[in-house]
């Protein structure tokens, strides 16, 4: 799911580019199948003037989760009077999204994230401090009682599962808002998604760190990925037969073509978080 956002938007918010899904399937049925993932976006004149670099999902009906970074710059452009909204609406630029979006009243950031203003807050894989990234949450002034909220997992769950050898070449499905990239032998990598539709895709497990989730993005092998816009946005593994929130959108190679690295929300201090941000 290699997606992305209109990138007019991304210099107009001055904000760094995010992830995004490829190689997968756009969100667009009836009813949709990740009805509970959104993207950040602004209006004009009640109409939809901008999208956010990043996407999130419910785990509560007023309780967006994105990542860490996604809540600091949110919050930054509200400090500095701008009203921020999320809509899940799968194609935001429809003519109907004035209708379906809903603002921010606040956020809620991990303790211990760190915004890289160096790098302009792009933490890749390449960033020197990628240990400070982290969980947040946006709440919404109107709770989405229509909308599904995604199951989180229970403390411990992916060790337990790795010790099992229950993760090999396990297939997870990563959803999102990002642009779709390519590679064409010929003419190299190109990009297509931008003006910023849901979609979603298979990835398959790597590897298990303590904090990420590795995950290939190898088109060859079948495999999707993500890209620009899809950070913060949810990955599902199939528990029991049911799918379960293990992780979230974090960081991605440079060419969305071969690793992610997605946080881990079955460890100590991501439930731990989870916990406070539920409870306020």
């Amino acid at each position: 799911m290699k997606k992305s956002l209109l990138m007019v938007a991304i210099l107009l918010i001055g904000i760094s580019s995010v992830m995004a899904v490829s190689n997968g399937q756009v969100d667009d049925g009836e009813p949709a199948v990740h009805p509970n993932v959104g993207i950040g976006c602004g209006l004009t004149d009640g109409e939809v003037s901008g999208l956010s670099v990043y996407s999130g999902v419910l785990i509560a009906p007023d309780a967006y989760l994105t990542t860490a970074r996604n809540a600091y710059t949110t919050q930054q452009r509200m400090n500095l009077g701008y009203r921020e909204y999320v809509t899940f609406h799968w194609f935001p630029w429809d003519a109907q999204v004035p209708a379906q979006v809903v603002e921010v009243t606040g956020t809620l950031i991990e303790d211990g994230y760190e915004y890289i203003e160096e790098m302009g807050g792009l933490e890749a894989f390449q960033s020197p401090r990628p240990s400070k990234a982290g969980l947040g949450v946006l709440y919404l002034a109107t709770p989405q009682y229509d909308l599904p909220i995604a199951a989180l997992p229970e403390p411990g769950l992916l060790d337990e599962l790795s010790a099992q050898n229950g993760l090999k070449d396990a297939p997870i499905t990563a959803a999102g808002f990002g642009i779709e990239m390519h590679f064409d032998p010929g003419q190299g990598p190109y990009f297509t998604n931008w003006l910023g539709a849901r979609t979603y895709a298979t990835l398959e497990y790597q590897a298990l760190g303590p904090k990420f989730l590795i995950l290939s993005m190898n088109e060859e092998l079948g495999n999707g990925g993500v890209c620009f816009g899809d950070e913060g946005g949810p990955n599902y593994l199939d528990v029991d037969g049911a799918p379960v929130l293990v992780a979230l959108t974090a960081f991605y190679d440079s060419s969305c073509r071969t690793l992610s690295r997605a946080l881990r929300l079955d460890t100590e201090t991501s439930q731990a978080f989870l916990l406070s941000a539920l409870s306020e």
